[in-house]
């Protein structure tokens, strides 16, 4: 048995997967109070008075990716998607020197307002998450 094995108890066949993967759940039960005030500590920032009408880079971007960062992890799918949609726009803007479009932002971050309000599944969600990412194709910016 190597060192790894030893510290794992064993080898890793032998490993009751079940149960690792039910104890890994309700840690993460356990954390999702805190992510979901650290998505709503986001969502704050996102949405600050001047943040989106001034339409800023630094005052976008820090909280749209920090969104799709938590989202999976608090079981939020399309949230995420739609923060990792808008933070993709704002990351080309970066990249392209250009400066943010409000006729772009304005849409994308009232989609993502939109997926704390939806309950996740509805179709009405996907519907949003669906023409957030149209409107990212149509700039040329992949899902």
């Amino acid at each position: 048995m190597n060192k790894l094995q030893r510290k794992i108890g064993g080898p890793a066949a032998s490993l009751d997967k079940a149960s690792l993967v039910a104890a890994a759940e309700r840690e993460r039960q356990t954390l999702l109070p805190e992510l979901e005030q650290a998505l709503t500590r986001a969502r704050t920032l996102l949405l600050a008075p001047g943040a989106n009408e001034a339409c800023s880079l630094s005052a976008l971007f820090t909280p749209a990716n920090e969104i799709r960062q938590l989202a999976a992890s608090a079981n939020r799918h399309s949230t995420g998607l739609l923060a990792h949609q808008l933070a993709s726009y704002l990351t080309h803007c970066i990249d392209a020197g250009q400066p943010v479009a409000r006729d772009i932002v304005k849409p994308l971050v009232h989609a993502l307002e939109q997926s704390f309000v939806v309950a996740e599944g509805d179709p009405l969600l996907a519907a949003i998450v669906e023409e957030s990412a149209r409107l990212t194709r149509q700039l040329g910016i992949a899902d």
